[in-house]
């Protein structure tokens, strides 16, 4: 009966982890979904998928031409992967000399003591001006400051995965690769810590906060350094260091993303997968109860709670992130386009690698919220009601308009043609709703 259940649930919404996890909930039984495919497979009930001979011939050929080796290039850039071989075995004796150490109360309490001073140290840092935290300038240069952020940023990454790395051996597991990677042009470093699940509760717990505590302890040390170092340069690159860590930090333990604080949460209240179905939760189910008045239950409550509040935040996280680019990224970018011949490179450079994957994974993204919303609306009828949906499209020009003031408004020439497609697509998606009317 498992098994059945998991074969119908098979309707290609769900990865192999999902049916996994739903089978584990549901059946309280670990399912190998990987054999249930083989012997359905076997038997006649699934197929392989067709091959597209002439697309992938053709895409063959253009993998030859300038704008195939563009789109290489792009791909290296997006995220380019260097592994390093053994690194259970570096890590290993990385714990053995001394890393062990970390793992004791004396150290617990040095840790305290250092993160104390170090938050102190950083918020008398902050009230000196703006000029010493700006994160692509250092002494004037902007060409400086990005160097600098480029090291800080990587040195943040890689001491983030040691942490997770040196628990996991703390705990006598295997670590089963990483390496560091660039990521749309930043640096980045990754360390599979997969083994651990298989330890207790506490276990999982300790690996998941190790990263967020490196931070707090590295972004401290180097708050510190900046705090009796002013107007130096090794200051100014601990200030950038120590920045870099806290809003690592600020990141990685906030439950409503995907990363370390959300793992810590889930083992706190063993509900594995909450996410998603803290947010399939929310789209329906959660109404349905409402509107009969039905009481939740703990986890519904759950449920609930968590998907309502990673809806807002995802909303307030994007408008943070584009006011906060924008001061410190972008106005930077168009400084040195208007530089000269070097600046410009560099700042071309910036652009393609930095802001346009950025802008085109906004657009994407607000894309498919949009189709996702019209579908809703055509689907519940209210596709009927124009006052409605015109309260919600004026909403939504004075959000771009407002976004465009604040961003670019050489852009806003582009924004009336914009509002027009918009309204336009609105149209046409509801269009379905009117006919014989």
């Amino acid at each position: 009966p498992a098994q059945r259940e998991i074969w119908h649930r098979m309707d290609g919404t769900q990865t192999v982890a999902q049916l996994a996890t739903y089978a584990f909930v549901q059946f309280k039984q670990l399912l190998p979904v990987g054999d249930l495919v083989a012997a359905l497979k076997a038997e006649g009930f699934l197929m392989e998928r067709p091959v597209g001979i002439y697309r992938t011939i053709r895409a063959g050929l253009e993998s030859h031409t300038a704008e195939g080796r563009g789109r290489r290039l792009l791909r290296i850039l997006a995220g380019k992967t260097w592994r390093i071989p053994n690194i259970d075995g570096l890590y290993g004796a990385i714990y053995r000399a001394g890393g062990w150490l970390l793992f004791t109360r004396p150290f617990a309490a040095a840790w305290m003591i250092a993160v104390i001073a170090g938050l102190i140290a950083f918020a008398l840092a902050l009230g000196q001006g703006a000029a010493t935290y700006q994160v692509l300038e250092l002494n004037g240069s902007v060409v400086l400051g990005l160097v600098a952020l480029w090291v800080v940023l990587l040195v943040s990454f890689v001491l983030h995965e040691s942490a997770h790395a040196l628990a996991v051996k703390h705990y006598g597991r295997t670590l089963r690769g990483g390496g560091v990677m660039l990521y749309y042009g930043m640096p980045a470093a990754f360390v599979d810590t997969s083994d651990i699940w298989r330890s207790p509760r506490r276990a999982r717990i300790v690996v998941s906060a190790a990263g967020p505590l490196s931070d707090l302890l590295v972004g401290g040390l180097a708050a510190l350094l900046a705090r009796f170092a002013p107007g130096t340069a090794a200051g100014a690159i601990a200030f950038k260091l120590a920045f870099t860590c806290y809003v690592a930090t600020l990141f990685n333990a906030n439950p409503l993303l995907e990363l370390d604080g959300y793992f810590i949460l889930v083992d706190l209240l063993r509900l594995p997968d909450l996410r998603r179905r803290a947010l399939d939760f929310v789209r329906g189910p959660l109404w349905q109860r409402l509107r009969r008045r039905t009481a939740l239950s703990r986890e519904e409550r759950i449920f609930a709670l968590y998907g309502l509040l990673t809806a807002a935040y995802t909303a307030f996280a994007i408008v943070a992130a584009v006011l906060f680019w924008n001061r410190q990224l972008v106005s930077p970018i168009f400084g040195l386009l208007g530089g000269g011949p070097l600046q410009k490179l560099l700042g071309g450079l910036l652009l393609l690698v930095v802001v346009v994957p950025v802008v085109a994974g906004l657009l994407l993204a607000g894309w498919g919220i949009g189709r996702a919303a019209l579908g809703w609306t055509v689907r519940h009828g209210y596709g009927r009601q124009p006052a409605l949906l015109a309260g919600v499209l004026a909403g939504l020009a004075l959000a771009l308009a407002w976004l465009v003031d604040q961003i670019a408004p050489p852009l806003a020439l582009a924004l009336a043609p914009l509002l027009w497609a918009l309204a336009l697509g609105a149209l046409l998606a509801v269009r379905p709703d009117y006919r014989g009317a």
